[in-house]
């Protein structure tokens, strides 16, 4: 069945299969995600080496060293948006959020290592495009900072706040990704 399902859905749809498991047999939300992770892991055994994030990036109040290297086995955001139905704690939320947020800024920096790669005569929409992803990730990082300080009882009411802003901001990284890829210089 699981060859089957995969077929279907690829590497995501496995992923996700396997959270949907764990969390239904009791399983805890950090191990579904090293699980997942180490499925995604198999099937992607020939990826880059972990990147190091920058200081721009970094999102814990003062503790830069600790999260200055970025792990390249996290899960992809269908994970994230697993953690959404799956009652998971704040912190857990946190956690989840912050590396899908340091995964977008690697996407976004390598986009503009590799922006010189643009034709000449779509460069101006490409900086619109642009501009508007870091726009929608500035706005991602005020609602992550009200999440991160809301109080217990009240930051389930932030979270709702939070996914819509993570939905935009992917969709602005998708549109970015595509123009991208068709804004690149033909050689």
């Amino acid at each position: 069945m699981l060859t089957a399902f995969r077929g279907l859905c690829g590497a995501t749809g496995v992923a996700l299969l396997l959270i949907s498991a764990l969390l239904i047999s009791g399983c805890g939300y950090g191990e579904a995600l090293e699980d997942a992770a180490d499925t995604e892991n198999r099937q992607a055994s020939d990826e880059a080496q972990p990147d190091i994030a920058t200081e721009e990036t970094m999102y814990d109040d003062g503790d830069r060293d600790a999260e200055a290297e970025v792990d390249e086995d996290d899960a992809d955001e269908t994970l994230f948006d697993a953690a959404e139905l799956a009652g998971v704690s704040k912190e857990e939320f946190i956690k989840g959020l912050d590396t899908q947020m340091k995964k977008l800024d690697r996407q976004i920096e390598d986009m503009e290592a590799r922006s010189d790669q643009i034709r000449d005569d779509v460069q101006r929409r490409w900086e619109t495009t642009i501009n508007s992803l870091r726009e929608e990730r500035a706005e991602l990082k005020e609602e992550y900072k009200d999440l991160k300080d809301a109080n217990e009882d009240l930051w389930e009411d932030f979270r709702a706040t939070v996914m819509a802003s993570w939905n935009k901001t992917r969709v602005a990284l998708e549109k970015a990704e595509n123009d991208f890829e068709r804004y690149m210089k033909q050689e």
